[in-house]
């Protein structure tokens, strides 16, 4: 019988393959074990960390569904008239007469949006997640600006207190529906009520800067703008939303897994195959998911509650929670994924919280500082002396981002008294003088914006026709 014999190479190269086996089976164990300790306890339980307002009749993802279907997408050309009405500003001729053609499109689906959530406040997420209701909030908010291009376009025509009162009530209008579409959105919604924000307080410091509005006007306006100071809901109820949608999302996956039909909501099927064999292989369970779930939501619901820093959110959570290093996958690859995932955008989400308030109290002191203005000939020279002529109240020069929320937002004038701004520390919660990101021309860099303060001031439309003609 011939004997059977490797060359030294390939002996070498067996040896090789094996101690790669062997490190690697190694490896797998040594992870294994860290990862059975990955995971956090949970602070609160079961129903409690799901926990809504009672008797609460949301809208469903059917009623939804429906609306959606009904919507229209834009045409090129108000894309192109939107655009510029960014850049520019309004135009009777170019940007008005889009803005009319596409709210009339939006209006049957913007009355049977409104008149649903008359009855009820908010959208039920348990089942569904958050994303296809933020697009029916987008909806809702697309046509308010519509709406309010059209009385601004009036408004430069006719600047009479008839139009004004107009404009008032349009700039207002979203944040009533902020407070109600975006309910049950989750984390999703805080970073929509920002941007929704940052909108609205374009519009109107834009709008109060140009057109004389009185002393009552603005007095009542802000009263009005006070009462949505802090964002729709609490941060505490939006992490409870996300952690209904998601434990609903990974409940269905092992649905999917053990053969039972496609769940629709979740969009057929998302895990089976190698997936479902190598998720089987590692011992995940339903049971095991959920508690691993409770544990990391219970902690972030808790730390929701404390002031704001840059890490305040994740305070307690084990190093993998801040990407610092990987997940615990080999002893839950679904809950894995979806913490993963969604610690991601958690990062940031407190932040976004203190933005949307940051914009909203922005919007009140440029619009007094600019009915100053009107009255007196001059800006004021400190946010004080609008304390002092009752536009604003004192507690509204507040910085939602200074620590423990203790100082206030900085004034500054320029051009020897011949434009304002006004800034907040920002995310990071040092104070760098006001100067980045807008005056840069709006600087895209997301480590950039991280670092920088939150800056408003007065001519922003002129600098954005400045830097919209750059080469």
């Amino acid at each position: 019988m011939k004997k059977f014999n490797l060359s030294r190479k390939a002996r070498w190269v067996l040896m090789v393959v094996l101690v790669i086996i062997v490190f690697a089976i190694a490896s797998f164990f040594q992870k294994r074990s860290k990862d059975l300790h990955a995971w956090p306890t949970p602070l609160i339980t079961g129903e409690c960390i799901g926990a809504t307002p009672e008797n609460l009749d949301l809208i469903s993802h059917l009623e939804a569904k429906e609306l959606l279907a009904s919507n229209k997408a834009q045409s090129p050309q108000l894309t192109q008239a939107y655009r510029h009405y960014l850049i520019n500003g309004y135009s009777q001729e170019f940007v008005v007469p889009y803005a009319a053609a596409r709210a009339q499109e939006l209006a049957p689906i913007h009355d049977k949006l409104t008149a649903l959530l008359d009855q009820k406040p908010g959208f039920d997420a348990t089942e569904y997640g958050a994303v296809p209701f933020t697009e029916v909030s987008l909806l809702l908010m697309e046509y308010q600006l519509l709406k309010n291009i059209q009385v601004a376009g009036q408004l430069e025509t006719h600047p009479t207190p008839e139009y004004q009162r107009e404009a008032m009530s349009l700039w207002l209008k979203p944040l009533h529906y902020m407070h109600t579409s975006l309910r049950g959105t989750g984390v999703f919604g805080r970073g929509l009520a920002a941007e929704i924000a940052r909108t609205f307080s374009a519009e109107v410091r834009m709008g109060a800067e140009k057109h004389a509005f009185t002393y009552d006007q603005v007095k009542e306006f802000n009263s009005k703008v006070r009462k949505y100071l802090y964002a729709p809901d609490s941060l505490e109820q939006a992490i409870r939303d996300d952690y209904k949608a998601f434990s609903g999302a990974a409940m269905a996956m092992y649905d999917q897994m053990s053969g039972a039909p496609a769940n629709e909501i979740y969009g057929g099927k998302r895990i089976g195959g190698v997936t479902g064999l190598y998720v089987k292989m590692l011992g995940g369970s339903p049971t095991e998911t959920q508690k691993h779930l409770d544990g990391v939501f219970s902690c972030l619901i808790v730390n929701a509650r404390k002031p704001y820093t840059p890490t305040s959110i994740l305070e307690g959570l084990p190093a993998w929670c801040h990407g610092i290093e990987s997940g615990p996958y080999t002893v839950d690859p679904i809950g894995e994924a979806i913490m993963t995932a969604y610690l991601s955008q958690v990062r940031t989400v407190s932040a976004i919280v203190c933005h949307y308030e940051t914009e909203l109290r922005a919007t009140m002191l440029s619009f007094a500082i600019n009915a100053y203005r009107h009255a007196n000939g001059a800006y004021p020279a400190s946010l004080h002396e609008l304390v002092a002529e009752g536009l604003l109240e004192k507690d509204d020069l507040v910085d939602p981002f200074s620590l423990n929320r203790s100082t206030e937002l900085q004034y500054l004038l320029d051009n020897n008294g011949a434009s304002w701004r006004i800034y907040s520390v920002g995310v990071d919660q040092k104070d760098n003088g006001g100067v980045l990101p807008i005056l840069n021309a709006d600087s895209k860099n997301q480590a950039e914006l991280e670092r920088s303060d939150l800056v408003y001031q007065s001519g922003e439309r002129e600098r954005r026709i400045k830097a919209s003609q750059r080469p």
